[in-house]
């Protein structure tokens, strides 16, 4: 087993054990259930402890292990779901080669060449849920033609908003001369959205307004303004449970504890 694998089945077991934590009831033997890897498209070298989980904010001096870390290595994780008819991606990481040198990201692979390792090709994923539409989580749309996009009506609606808005430090995005300074807009530069666009000029998305069922057992659930103005969750079966894909609604364990 490679330290990939291992690190991809690590982080797996930690979401079954999120889930089963949090209460769910295992799925009827007679019901849907879903087969689930979790593979990892790249990662975010050396972010600052506190970026995501201000809890886990460095303080010199401690010797507490929430506490005493620097940096992180923080993985874009793509989650895989397949059962029945269906190849789900959750998310779909990202592509764009100038904005992965931006954010000084490291070991990054095409997420088809990934999805091969599992013995799945590009042209049989039929549905992608994205959480939410930033650059490292709708950024590879494009290399699935046959998968139909499922994206919170809420969301196109706050990146049209943010793009808008009159001031420029409300709409700069990530690519704007001097940055974004994590605005409304931060997240949403243009490669993406072509991304997300290109699918509903298409004819390939599916708005979503709230929860949604889009395979037996598979179920979208809103979490608007949890990171972005449409942010969503999916809930998926699993012969050991329901497992709950996040994507950046919560960043850890001590949050949603807590």
């Amino acid at each position: 087993m490679t330290k990939q694998t291992r690190m991809s089945v690590s982080v797996l077991l930690a979401l079954v054990v999120l889930a089963l934590s949090l209460g769910a009831q295992s799925v009827p033997a007679q019901g849907p259930s879903y087969s689930v890897w979790l593979v990892r498209n790249s990662v975010f070298k050396d972010v600052p402890a506190g970026a995501f989980m201000p809890d886990r904010a460095f303080v010199p001096g401690s010797t507490s292990p929430m506490n005493n870390q620097v940096f992180f290595q923080l993985p874009v994780n793509v989650g895989v779901i397949k059962g029945g008819k269906d190849v789900i991606l959750y998310d779909t990481g990202w592509k764009q080669q100038d904005y992965l040198k931006m954010t000084n990201s490291v070991n990054w692979a095409p997420l088809p060449d990934l999805l091969g390792r599992l013995g799945i090709q590009a042209g049989d994923v039929t549905k992608i849920v994205i959480g939410h539409g930033h650059w490292d989580h709708a950024g590879t749309l494009a290399d699935f033609p046959n998968a139909v996009l499922y994206v919170q009506k809420a969301e196109l609606e706050g990146i049209e908003w943010a793009l808008n808005y009159p001031h420029p430090r409300i709409a700069a995005v990530n690519t704007s001369q001097g940055g974004c300074a994590r605005t409304p807009a931060c997240g949403y530069p243009p490669l993406t959205l072509q991304e997300i666009y290109g699918k509903v000029l298409a004819g390939k998305a599916v708005v979503v307004d709230g929860t949604m069922e889009i395979a037996p057992g598979v179920i979208i659930h809103p979490a608007h303004r949890a990171h972005t103005a449409g942010s969503q969750l999916l809930e998926v079966p699993t012969t050991i449970g329901k497992l709950v894909f996040g994507s950046d609604a919560y960043s850890s364990w001590e949050g949603i504890r807590d």
